[in-house]
């Protein structure tokens, strides 16, 4: 039985030939660490330690379904064990472009992988827009460990209050980065953003 298809999407501060660019002939600079793409051949294959399960060479092929200049790219995607097919696509909207990105079949949320797809996904579009704006962009290596420590710095232009909110409150955690999320706002309380204890259950230290 086939998965709920994943959308995702960004609105990107860039021409659409430029977008295209990237998407077709500068993807190690924002998207994987090879890449190999030829439209006229419709091979569209990337691999490497920056693509989940980081695939070697003959594992990183993909077929080109479709290609529209500065407009889509359609191409199939083995991930998690399933056979994905990934549909991108730009859109004008309000003085911007809209890259749309859908991807069928893609493993479900009680699989291995599902998490990382997704993440992989949101990761990779916040890299092109770093990448067309002329900033750092952030890697993920797959290919190592798993185990660490995280630390990530963000400026919100927002009162403590309404911040703390956001991180503290189900129905505002809801809106912006869980599910089904249940909150004890005490310390030692349970934080849950609706994984269950599959994927480790949450306590707040502080």
């Amino acid at each position: 039985m086939m998965s709920a298809p994943l959308h995702l999407q960004i609105a990107l501060d860039a021409p659409p030939e430029r977008i295209y660019d990237a998407l077709t002939t500068r993807l190690p600079d924002w998207f994987c660490e090879h890449a190999d793409v030829s439209l006229n051949e419709k091979r569209y294959d990337y691999w490497g330690r920056y693509t989940p399960e980081t695939p070697d060479r003959d594992a990183g092929r993909h077929p080109l379904l479709a290609a529209e200049a500065n407009a889509a790219l359609r191409y199939t995607w083995h991930v998690s064990g399933r056979d994905t097919e990934v549909d991108i696509s730009l859109h004008p909207r309000q003085g911007r472009q809209v890259l749309l990105v859908h991807q069928t079949n893609v493993a479900q949320e009680h699989e291995v992988g599902a998490l990382a797809t997704e993440d992989f996904w949101f990761l990779s579009l916040e890299n092109l827009r770093r990448y067309l704006d002329g900033k750092q962009i952030v890697r993920c290596d797959f290919s190592r460990s798993a185990l660490g420590d995280i630390q990530h710095t963000v400026e919100i232009e927002a009162t403590p209050e309404t911040v703390f909110e956001a991180l503290i409150k189900p129905e505002q955690i809801q809106r912006w980065f869980a599910s089904r999320s249940s909150v004890v706002p005490v310390v030692g309380g349970l934080y849950d953003i609706g994984w269950g204890d599959k994927y480790g259950l949450l306590k707040i230290l502080e």
